[in-house]
């Protein structure tokens, strides 16, 4: 399972560097959290930790809640959990595609993919 959610992530984030080319920035924010949450849910896994959602969403939310996780990582999760106005618009400059490359970048570099 696990080498299947870091596949996904994978997948997700290249789907998010495709659609911000293409212009389609709510489309990429989208796919920036879905990568991040299969990170973070291969992260409980390895860990051994209860997972009570998969949502990425929630996964996003847990991430930000735990002391044990670095301030930058809990930031970049703030990232992809900022609420857009009602224009769509974020209130303040962020780059989702670079957070969750962090996300995951942290993620494996705690639990190093194996074969």
């Amino acid at each position: 399972m696990s080498s299947l959610l870091l596949n996904r992530a994978r997948k997700e984030l290249s789907d998010a560097e495709g659609f911000l080319q293409n212009g389609l920035a709510g489309r990429s924010r989208v796919c920036a959290r879905r990568a991040s949450g299969a990170a973070i849910q291969y992260y409980l896994e390895e860990s051994d930790a209860p997972i009570h959602s998969v949502n990425a969403y929630d996964l996003l939310l847990l991430f930000q809640s735990n002391d044990q996780i670095p301030a930058e990582v809990r930031q970049a999760s703030l990232t992809l959990t900022t609420r857009v106005d009602e224009n769509f618009n974020l209130q303040a400059p962020m780059d989702p595609i670079q957070a969750a490359r962090l996300i995951i970048q942290w993620v494996l570099s705690q639990y190093p993919e194996s074969d």
